[in-house]
């Protein structure tokens, strides 16, 4: 298993990641939301955000066969706020704050790996400065967001379809940093 920092200047590295990210998402027919947030290419079967990659770091793993197994891409340069979409905004601070906007695993929708995203993620972020991680989620995951450290700063309804607007603030980012992932792993999994 290999983390790294994908390069979506780099065609084969932006091209794999589009097309994991339709694979993770396309079959979420329920989440009729994500359709109108991002830019589905249904031909190709790629998918992308709104925010451009120059305003994006992508932190991503490959699994034991070299595949692009999971992601999680942050807007670092939020002067562009996906969660605007939704009618949400950043809380008025003068804290650096980025914005996870989206999150997935493929072939092996492992717990674990994602929790080490999360830390490799958090890890970084921190060392860059940033203070504090702003995102949106449906129904479904959000109680392992809060679990996970999060704060719940609002919600709405649009179309009939719940989001949540949450914060990771600056005390979550720190010890995601440092986690002891297998012991997050089984408390997690006792939540299920």
């Amino acid at each position: 298993m290999q983390f790294f920092l994908l390069d979506p200047q780099d065609p084969f590295q932006r091209n794999e990641y589009e097309r994991a990210f339709f694979q993770a998402f396309a079959n979420l027919t329920s989440n009729r939301l994500v359709r109108k947030l991002w830019l589905w290419d249904d031909t190709k079967q790629t998918l992308r955000t709104r925010i451009p990659y120059d305003r994006q770091l992508i932190y991503a793993v490959r699994d034991s066969d070299g595949i692009l197994d999971a992601a999680l891409a942050v807007n670092y340069k939020p002067s562009q706020f996906q969660s605007a979409a939704f009618g949400f905004s950043p809380p008025a601070s003068d804290r650096q704050y980025c914005e996870l906007i989206n999150i997935f695993s493929l072939r092996n929708r492992h717990l674990h790996r994602l929790l080490q995203l999360l830390s490799y993620c958090f890890t970084d972020l921190r060392q860059q400065g940033c203070q504090s991680a702003l995102g949106t989620t449906a129904e479904r995951p959000l109680r392992s967001y809060l679990w996970a450290g999060a704060h719940l700063l609002a919600q709405t309804e649009i179309d009939g379809e719940k989001r949540y607007f949450f914060e990771f603030p600056e005390s979550a980012l720190d010890r995601w940093a440092r986690a002891d992932i297998d012991q997050c792993t089984r408390t997690v999994s006792r939540l299920k």
